[in-house]
Protein backbone atom coordinates (compact mmCIF):
# COMPACT_ATOMS: atom_id res chain seq x y z
CA UNK A 1 0.00 0.00 0.00
CA UNK A 2 1.75 3.39 -0.97
CA UNK A 3 2.02 6.26 1.42
CA UNK A 4 -0.32 8.83 0.76
CA UNK A 5 1.51 12.68 1.04
CA UNK A 6 0.48 16.11 0.44
CA UNK A 7 1.69 17.63 -2.60
CA UNK A 8 1.92 21.72 -2.09
CA UNK A 9 1.48 24.62 -5.34
CA UNK A 10 3.15 27.89 -3.82
CA UNK A 11 2.76 31.38 -5.91
CA UNK A 12 5.03 34.11 -5.57
CA UNK A 13 3.15 37.35 -5.18
CA UNK A 14 2.42 38.68 -8.89
CA UNK A 15 3.33 41.95 -9.62
CA UNK A 16 -0.17 43.75 -10.86
CA UNK A 17 -2.69 41.25 -8.77
CA UNK A 18 -5.87 42.49 -11.16
CA UNK A 19 -9.65 40.93 -9.90
CA UNK A 20 -9.19 38.90 -13.53
CA UNK A 21 -6.21 37.26 -12.42
CA UNK A 22 -7.56 36.63 -8.97
CA UNK A 23 -10.85 35.54 -10.50
CA UNK A 24 -9.11 32.54 -12.81
CA UNK A 25 -6.76 31.24 -10.36
CA UNK A 26 -9.74 30.78 -7.30
CA UNK A 27 -11.50 28.83 -9.93
CA UNK A 28 -8.06 26.62 -11.18
CA UNK A 29 -7.07 26.13 -7.09
CA UNK A 30 -11.12 25.88 -6.05
CA UNK A 31 -11.04 28.57 -3.64
CA UNK A 32 -13.13 31.80 -2.85
CA UNK A 33 -12.02 35.20 -4.41
CA UNK A 34 -11.00 36.30 -0.79
CA UNK A 35 -8.76 33.90 0.22
CA UNK A 36 -7.13 33.84 -3.50
CA UNK A 37 -6.52 37.35 -3.19
CA UNK A 38 -4.81 36.84 -0.25
CA UNK A 39 -2.81 34.23 -0.91
CA UNK A 40 -1.57 36.49 -3.62
CA UNK A 41 -0.15 39.34 -2.08
CA UNK A 42 3.05 40.00 0.05
CA UNK A 43 6.27 39.39 -0.66
CA UNK A 44 7.16 35.82 -0.10
CA UNK A 45 6.00 32.92 -1.70
CA UNK A 46 2.74 31.27 -0.20
CA UNK A 47 0.94 27.63 -0.60
CA UNK A 48 -2.31 28.40 -2.42
CA UNK A 49 -3.09 24.73 -3.03
CA UNK A 50 -2.83 20.85 -1.48
CA UNK A 51 -3.45 18.16 -3.87
CA UNK A 52 -3.12 14.10 -3.29
CA UNK A 53 -0.77 14.08 -6.16
CA UNK A 54 1.89 14.99 -7.48
CA UNK A 55 0.24 14.58 -11.31
CA UNK A 56 -2.78 17.29 -10.06
CA UNK A 57 -0.54 19.40 -8.37
CA UNK A 58 1.86 19.48 -11.86
CA UNK A 59 -1.31 20.39 -13.69
CA UNK A 60 -2.28 23.02 -11.99
CA UNK A 61 1.13 24.66 -11.77
CA UNK A 62 1.46 24.09 -15.62
CA UNK A 63 -1.87 26.36 -15.73
CA UNK A 64 -1.11 29.01 -12.88
CA UNK A 65 2.26 28.96 -15.51
CA UNK A 66 0.58 29.98 -18.53
CA UNK A 67 -1.30 32.64 -16.85
CA UNK A 68 2.44 34.30 -15.90
CA UNK A 69 2.61 33.18 -12.18
CA UNK A 70 6.20 32.10 -10.46
CA UNK A 71 5.00 29.00 -9.15
CA UNK A 72 6.75 26.00 -6.81
CA UNK A 73 5.78 22.88 -6.78
CA UNK A 74 6.56 20.52 -3.68
CA UNK A 75 5.96 17.46 -1.46
CA UNK A 76 4.69 17.41 2.17
CA UNK A 77 8.22 15.71 3.27
CA UNK A 78 10.10 18.34 1.58
CA UNK A 79 8.50 21.18 4.28
CA UNK A 80 9.61 18.28 7.25
CA UNK A 81 12.91 18.23 6.19
CA UNK A 82 15.74 20.14 8.45
CA UNK A 83 16.99 23.00 6.73
CA UNK A 84 20.63 22.75 5.52
CA UNK A 85 23.01 25.74 5.62
CA UNK A 86 23.89 27.35 1.70
CA UNK A 87 27.41 27.89 1.94
CA UNK A 88 28.42 30.45 -1.00
CA UNK A 89 32.24 29.89 -2.25
CA UNK A 90 31.38 32.52 -4.82
CA UNK A 91 29.14 34.96 -5.61
CA UNK A 92 28.78 37.02 -8.88
CA UNK A 93 27.25 40.70 -8.78
CA UNK A 94 24.85 41.22 -12.52
CA UNK A 95 23.04 44.60 -12.69
CA UNK A 96 19.52 44.01 -10.89
CA UNK A 97 20.82 40.13 -9.31
CA UNK A 98 23.58 38.89 -7.36
CA UNK A 99 24.12 34.88 -7.98
CA UNK A 100 25.44 32.97 -5.03
CA UNK A 101 27.58 29.64 -5.65
CA UNK A 102 28.69 26.76 -3.78
CA UNK A 103 31.59 25.57 -5.70
CA UNK A 104 34.60 27.79 -7.06
CA UNK A 105 37.16 24.41 -7.57
CA UNK A 106 36.01 24.10 -11.12
CA UNK A 107 36.18 28.04 -12.28
CA UNK A 108 34.69 31.29 -11.76
CA UNK A 109 31.31 31.29 -10.29
CA UNK A 110 30.85 27.30 -10.05
CA UNK A 111 31.90 26.87 -14.04
CA UNK A 112 34.30 24.20 -15.26
CA UNK A 113 34.47 20.52 -14.07
CA UNK A 114 32.58 20.64 -10.69
CA UNK A 115 31.13 17.47 -10.18
CA UNK A 116 28.34 18.73 -8.35
CA UNK A 117 27.65 22.28 -8.50
CA UNK A 118 24.76 24.45 -6.91
CA UNK A 119 23.39 27.46 -7.23
CA UNK A 120 21.10 30.00 -6.25
CA UNK A 121 20.07 33.68 -8.29
CA UNK A 122 18.23 36.58 -6.15
CA UNK A 123 16.84 39.08 -8.92
CA UNK A 124 13.89 40.91 -10.23
CA UNK A 125 11.22 38.99 -8.89
CA UNK A 126 12.07 35.87 -8.24
CA UNK A 127 14.65 33.42 -6.48
CA UNK A 128 16.23 30.75 -9.03
CA UNK A 129 17.97 27.66 -8.24
CA UNK A 130 19.62 25.50 -10.33
CA UNK A 131 21.34 22.39 -9.13
CA UNK A 132 23.30 20.44 -11.82
CA UNK A 133 25.75 17.39 -11.93
CA UNK A 134 28.29 17.92 -14.54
Amino acid sequence: MAEYEVVHVAVAAPAVLDEGLVKKVSEIIGKNLYETRIRLTGKIPKIIANYSTMQLAELAAQILRGLGLVVIVFNDSELRKPWQIYKARSLKFEEQAITFYDRSDGGLYGEGNNQDSKEVKFGGDSVNRRHSHK
